[in-house]
């Protein structure tokens, strides 16, 4: 997807989170931008406000949780900034 540069990256998931256990990494040609990772109030959502302004480019938003039974999830979103 081409965006405007978002000011948060919101991940849904159907299951509870361990807040603990539940991270990302927001990268940018291969140099990591740093973020505030954080599980919603809601418990099944992944709230991820980079530390800075976005810049144009493209972007990769790698996470990982864990639910509440102990599942181990992970994957990537692919974005660019317009």
């Amino acid at each position: 997807a081409s965006v405007a540069a978002p000011r948060q990256l919101v991940l849904n998931f159907s299951e509870r989170l361990q807040p603990k256990f539940s991270t990302a990494r927001l990268t940018r040609n291969d140099a990591e931008t740093p973020v505030k990772t954080v599980v919603g109030k809601d418990g099944a959502s992944l709230i991820v406000t980079p530390g800075r302004p976005l810049t144009a480019g493209a972007y990769k938003l790698h996470w990982q949780v864990v639910t509440a039974d102990t599942h181990k999830m992970q994957g990537d979103v692919a974005f660019t900034v317009r």
